[in-house]
């Protein structure tokens, strides 16, 4: 599974509007395919502690994506064409992370390797934003960096209750 988002190739480091309503459309994408690769994990979900976290993530990806979404279209007035040719590379990257056969795996790939990753991508933007000329896209980012890293500590602390339960299990059937 690849670790980090895929890079942009095709566009020059500036601070562009071009350059930076590409770099959000991409995590847009990624918020939006999270979306529902969590929503059809909630179902398969048993464990209370996780599925009944489940669906506050789910809201707040959608608030994300909602808010990158709003902001590309505020970049990019007139054009409309945010819903339109997706990175095929972010695209790749979400749909290996669906290929979880369970919930141990689902939790480490998405909470261990996608949202660190999207996480990563939003404080690049960060750092190489213009706070005075991008302000929206800051203030948006900012927010949505709280919930990701609260997001990923809670990942990371089910996925160790979950492992030392498989290890607990292990130990008592031998």
């Amino acid at each position: 599974m690849a670790k980090v988002l895929p890079p942009i190739s095709d566009v020059k480091q500036n601070a562009s509007v071009n350059h930076a309503s590409k770099l959000l459309k991409r995590c847009y994408v990624a918020e939006r395919e999270l979306m529902r690769y969590l929503g059809g994990w909630f179902v398969k979900t048993s464990p209370y502690e996780i599925k009944s976290r489940m669906p506050e993530h789910l809201w707040q990806d959608s608030r994300h994506a909602d808010a990158l979404r709003t902001r590309i279209l505020e970049l990019r007035y007139p054009r409309r064409d945010v819903d339109k040719k997706y990175d095929s590379d972010v695209l790749a990257f979400i749909a290996e992370a669906a290929k979880a056969q369970d919930l141990v795996e689902m939790l480490a790939g998405l909470y261990g390797v996608v949202k660190p990753a999207l996480l990563n991508a939003y404080r690049v933007y960060l750092e190489r934003a213009d706070e005075l000329d991008d302000a929206p896209s800051v203030y948006a980012l900012r927010h949505i960096v709280l919930d990701e890293e609260a997001h990923i500590a809670w990942g990371q602390t089910q996925l160790d209750a979950l492992r030392g339960d498989d290890v607990t299990r292990t130990r008592v059937q031998d």
